[in-house]
Parts: C-alpha cells; sequence; structure tokens
C-alpha cells in the first residue's frame, strides 16, 4: 500500500536535511513520465481504480491503484512491460481513456 503526502514547503532544504538526519535515503533521482487511464464511467470516481504507465530511464511499469477506502492511500499492484507504446494500444482499445 502507498500513501502519498503532499505538503507546501517554504524551505525544501531543511526538509531534506531532517530527513537525512532521521535515516531516510534517497530511492530515486530523476525524471519520470506518469500517463493514467481510466474507463469512461469510472474517470470521476474517487472509490474505483486507474491504471497508470510510467516510463523512467529505459524501464516502463503499468501498475493497477485501487482506493482503499483510506483518504490517500492505494492498493498498488505494478509490473515492468516491454513496450508502453503497445500497452497504450492495448488500453485504448479496451476501452481505457487518458486522463
Amino acid at each position: 500500500m502507498e500513501i502519498e503526502v503532499k505538503a507546501f514547503a517554504e524551505d525544501l532544504r531543511a526538509i531534506e536535511k531532517t530527513l537525512k538526519e532521521k535515516g531516510a535515503k534517497l530511492t530515486f533521482k530523476g525524471r519520470q513520465l506518469a500517463e493514467y487511464y481510466a474507463l469512461p464511467e469510472r474517470k470521476n470516481e474517487g472509490d474505483g481504480f486507474v491504471l497508470r504507465i510510467r516510463c523512467e530511464k529505459n524501464k516502463s511499469f503499468l501498475t493497477l491503484k485501487k482506493a482503499s477506502g483510506t483518504h490517500g492511500a492505494w492498493i498498488e499492484h505494478e509490473t515492468r512491460i516491454e513496450d508502453p507504446a503497445e500497452m497504450r494500444k492495448i488500453l485504448f482499445n479496451a476501452g481505457f481513456e487518458k486522463f
């Protein structure tokens, strides 16, 4: 399960310093491209699921993100995909729309 926390930070360096002091480690540095897909009738539902294609460096992943019932927490299942362009075609042909 993943829980995302979004917050405004005036002093990012101070936050990074505090996290390092507490033993946090940076696990990824780079650029990611994320595209989200849903069935048209479920796009605006907060209790459903979405599919995400995420590309970074030379790796791509397909992720199912499903609402867990806890605000801000998602149940995730992820697998590596070889061809993101082909996965997009699969999703479109299965009725999913990008949003």
